[in-house]
């Protein structure tokens, strides 16, 4: 009984060996086959100007393979000015870390997800600021611009640009008429 068990077991063995080897070789031929660029784009009429102007926000990722893939996010005028750029490897925007193939099947959801939630509120809908402490406590994030401007801003309704600069951090960015172009109103992010 002690020879065949050990028949058993070796046997085992071969099989799981064959078995991972062949797996092995799956995945590797399974990210070289499906490894290769990335590309799309969206866009969607938006008002950042102001609450009534006319404006295109456009998301853009483009790159092969798609692990290096670049990331625009750009808003432009009626007229075709460009009032906001950004623009950062679109990999570092992802939750946790994914290659190809599973990396090239979320670039349109990405997209997507930014056309849709990108500008959905106002200065209006701010909360009261108070202090560093307390302010990061109900929002997580940081007020960039003096106190003063900032409660200045809660009173007119002057739409508010989010989106995400990395796997746990953001940025608000509204329409300056002085620069006529976008200046940074808040940083967020989830900081331990």
């Amino acid at each position: 009984m002690g020879q065949c068990m050990w028949v058993k077991i070796l046997v085992l063995l071969g099989c799981v060996s064959w078995s991972l080897s062949a797996l092995a070789t799956d995945v590797i031929d399974l990210n070289k086959s499906t490894a290769g660029p990335c590309e799309f784009e969206g866009s969607k009429s938006v008002s950042f100007i102001n609450v009534a102007s006319d404006d295109v926000l456009k998301v853009r990722v483009s790159g092969n393979p798609c692990s290096k893939a670049k990331l625009w996010i750009t808003v432009l005028t009626k007229d075709q000015n460009e009032v906001y750029r950004y623009e950062s490897n679109f990999i570092e925007h992802m939750p946790f870390l994914i290659y190809e193939p599973e990396l090239n099947g979320l670039v349109e959801f990405f997209v997507a997800k930014v056309l849709s939630s990108a500008i959905s509120r106002t200065t209006q809908d701010l909360p009261e600021y108070t202090n560093v402490d307390d302010y990061y406590e109900l929002t997580n994030d940081f007020v960039i611009v003096p106190p003063a401007e900032y409660e200045a801003l809660r009173q007119v309704p002057q739409p508010i640009l989010w989106h995400i600069t990395g796997d746990t951090s953001w940025v608000h960015w509204i329409y300056d008429e002085k620069k006529s172009g976008s200046k940074l109103l808040m940083r967020g992010g989830v900081f331990k």
